[in-house]
């Protein structure tokens, strides 16, 4: 979780429109990456 925090910190810093865009993409994609694992843990 603490991964997603700095991206998100690093995003509100960035002041580049495209690098913002680029951030939130790859929050949303470990986002999804995040919590596929933890099925995969609740599931055991």
């Amino acid at each position: 979780m603490l991964e997603m925090e700095s991206l998100q910190k690093s995003i509100s810093e960035s002041p580049d429109v495209k690098n913002k865009n680029l951030l939130k993409k790859k929050i949303r994609e470990t986002g999804i990456r995040y919590s596929i694992t933890m099925e995969k843990r609740m599931r055991r």
